[in-house]
């Protein structure tokens, strides 16, 4: 349980994080957008630099600019999460309150199940579909002006630009889930990107103009640097590599009555009711789509395939061999056998074949890790007589390696129907 403990604390301390975020760009309102988001993509981009140092990983960022999947991992963060997102905060927040700002932002998790077919190949169930109309059915009430929870006209504008942040965010983080890189250089990427455009952008628009700095500036500058820009990315991918998804994704649901707690304790905010009619409507929208059961989640191009996508469980496995079939945008999967049908000897050239690693549950890989296996094994809801077996590689060869075993051996896997996940 070790592994699961880990990522726990991680999520709490991401919990405290995450909350706290509008309230930090609360407090850096001293000075114009421009010129904090120049100090906060500053701050960052040292801290990650110093980060990444000390742990040796510095030489992986040059492989993200020189490969076309790292560029684009690392430019989409970059630019969408990092500078653009930002930018959206740090302007909302000078004229509408952080609580509105956690809200609306928080229902990019329901944006997200809307790209999983597209851009991650996972399948989008019945729950993920009234999870989203339910999330989003309660934004739309409040934004229906004359009643007791609408929210106020002059707001609309703000709330748009929310929920294009929103939109940035899931699409970041789709594709931070589809292509796997190294973290703590990763971070230092998506900070040396942003910084490389406030820079300029500060100069060209004349906002190095620092005269209303002072003590909030600074507390916002310095929580949105290192907390914002380094420990959040840093304890969400960690936990999400510790904790299952549905447990980790909870932690957005929360999160904005976290805000709005704090928002009220320490920046005298009232607690409006269009803030709790959002909230609980993405919450309850969010809940809805953990509910499914476990089944597989990959949309795959041969019907008679059931896959998990189980990569998260090894992105912090170090071995070299592991490491590199799952990096990019390799990918680690897995479909229900009976314990009798693979033979090693017999079937693991298929995958050696198509330069994937292969092994079971039961007789795994000599570096993969008990707690790994255990995570594998509840996450598939494995029954007696039933084990795992884990394919690692390209995925589109993945799934030809398992469509030829099935066909060697039928009947080897309990397949389920093709859209119960």
């Amino acid at each position: 349980m070790r592994i699961q403990v880990h990522g726990y604390v991680l999520l709490f301390s991401a919990l405290m994080f995450t909350a706290i975020t509008p309230i930090a760009y609360v407090l850096g309102n001293g000075i114009n957008p421009i010129a904090l988001m120049l100090l906060v993509s500053l701050a960052g981009t040292l801290i990650s630099f110093a980060l990444s140092f000390a742990r040796g990983t510095l030489h992986h960022v040059k492989t993200y600019f020189t490969t076309r999947n790292g560029a684009f991992a690392i430019l989409s963060f970059g630019i969408l999460a990092y500078t653009l997102l930002s930018l959206i905060f740090s302007y909302v927040t000078h004229y509408v309150n952080a609580d509105l700002v956690a809200v609306v932002y928080r229902s990019w998790p329901l944006m997200l199940i809307l790209m999983a077919p597209v851009l991650m190949r996972e399948r989008m169930t019945k729950y993920d579909g009234l999870g989203v109309i339910i999330g989003f059915s309660s934004l739309a009430v409040t934004l229906v002006g004359g009643t007791a929870i609408s929210i106020p006209e002059q707001y609309l504008p703000f709330v748009l630009l929310l929920l294009l942040g929103a939109f940035f965010d899931a699409f970041v983080s789709g594709v931070s889930k589809k292509y796997n890189y190294e973290l703590t250089s990763s971070i230092f990427a998506y900070n040396a990107v942003s910084f490389a455009i406030f820079l300029p952008l500060a100069l060209l628009t004349g906002s190095l103009n620092f005269s209303g700095f002072g003590a909030n500036t600074a507390l916002g500058v310095v929580l949105l640097g290192a907390v914002q820009n380094v420990l959040l990315t840093f304890l969400f991918v960690a936990s999400f590599r510790r904790v299952r998804t549905s447990i980790a994704s909870n932690v957005f649901i929360v999160s904005p009555f976290f805000t709005m707690l704090l928002s009220a304790l320490f920046l005298s905010t009232p607690i409006e009711p269009y803030y709790l009619v959002v909230a609980f409507g993405v919450a309850f929208g969010i809940l809805i789509q953990h509910m499914q059961p476990r089944a597989a989640n990959r949309v795959t191009k041969r019907r008679n395939l059931a896959i998990f996508d189980v990569t998260g469980t090894f992105l912090d496995n170090p071995n070299p061999e592991i490491s590199r079939c799952i990096t990019g945008d390799g990918r680690a999967f897995a479909i229900r056998i009976s314990k009798s049908s693979f033979d090693e000897q017999l079937h693991s050239q298929i995958f050696k074949s198509r330069y994937c690693l292969v092994f079971t549950n039961d007789a795994p890989h000599q570096d993969a890790r008990g707690e790994e296996m255990r995570l594998i094994g509840g996450a598939m809801a494995l029954k007696k007589g039933e084990a795992a077996l884990i394919g690692m590689g390209d995925p589109d060869e993945l799934e030809a390696a398992f469509d030829e075993f099935l066909r060697a051996q039928p009947g080897a896997v309990k397949q389920e129907s093709a859209f119960q996940a």
